[in-house]
Order: C-alpha cells, then sequence, then structure tokens
C-alpha cells in the first residue's frame, strides 16, 4: 500500500486512484483509511465491483487508460518500478 500511496501524489495530475473495500463496514473502512493517511478515495463494495473485474483475490489492481480501457490487470503485490510501468502505459506517457 506505500507504493500505491506513492504513486497516487507522485502522478496526482495524471492518475486517479480509488482504493475498493469488500465487505467491511464503513466505520472500519474510514478509520484504517485514516491510520495509514490514504490520500485518495477508499469505496465499500459488497461484490459487484470484484466480479465485474473478476477479482480473485486481494490485492488486485486495475489500470484504466484515459478512454476508460484497461490497460493492465496486476493480481498480487507490485514493487514501484512495476507500478510504475503500469501507470505510465495507462497514462500515455
Amino acid at each position: 500500500m506505500p507504493d500505491v500511496i506513492a504513486a497516487s501524489r507522485q502522478y496526482n495530475n495524471d492518475l486517479v486512484v480509488l482504493g475498493i473495500d469488500v465487505d467491511e463496514d464503513p466505520a472500519t473502512v474510514q478509520a484504517f483509511a485514516a491510520s495509514r493517511n490514504i490520500p485518495y478515495p477508499v469505496l465499500l463494495d459488497s461484490g459487484a465491483v470484484g466480479r465485474m473485474y473478476r477479482l480473485t483475490g486481494f490485492p488486485h489492481h486495475v489500470f484504466i487508460d484515459r478512454q476508460g480501457n484497461i490497460s493492465g490487470v496486476v493480481h498480487g503485490e507490485m514493487n514501484a518500478g512495476e507500478m510504475d510501468s503500469e501507470i505510465l502505459r495507462a497514462i500515455g506517457k
């Protein structure tokens, strides 16, 4: 998660980061986000978004380009270099 937070700050003019939490109550999610100083919105999902993106586990990263097309999907952890590569491809740089 620290790399996602860093990327959201580094690419803040070119990138929208959304966290999605599945099946936890809003107070728990809000407390977690606050305790980690997460600078992006964390949305609550009852499972619909997970089904739409064929979520198979956590973490699950979906990169969507400016035209709304999925440019990359990564299941599992990513290091900063991998994340940068996916972000740059999605934003066209």
